[in-house]
């Protein structure tokens, strides 16, 4: 496992959600864009994630993509728990 690709693909799998994150949190772009769907931004988030985790495999960066894929999972399981509160 190369490690510097791998925590490369982690940093690039952080920028989506953190983004949603923070235009959840601090705008009300969510109530402007869709009033009555709660958390949709970030579900977009981490569909965008998802779509780059698969090109990194299918253009044979293993490790960029595993890296993009650990931090869409931790993504997706804090987007879960904080739903749940």
């Amino acid at each position: 496992m190369e490690m510097n690709k791998f925590v490369k693909g982690m940093a690039i799998g952080v920028l989506a959600p953190t983004l949603a994150f923070l235009l959840v949190k601090y705008t009300s772009l969510e109530q402007a864009i869709l009033p009555g769907k709660p958390h949709v931004i970030i579900a977009l988030a981490l569909l965008i994630n998802l779509i780059g985790v698969r090109f990194q495999f299918k253009k044979g960066q293993l490790e960029v993509g595993r890296g993009w894929m650990l931090v869409t999972f931790v993504s997706m399981l804090l987007y879960f728990y904080l739903l749940k509160k």
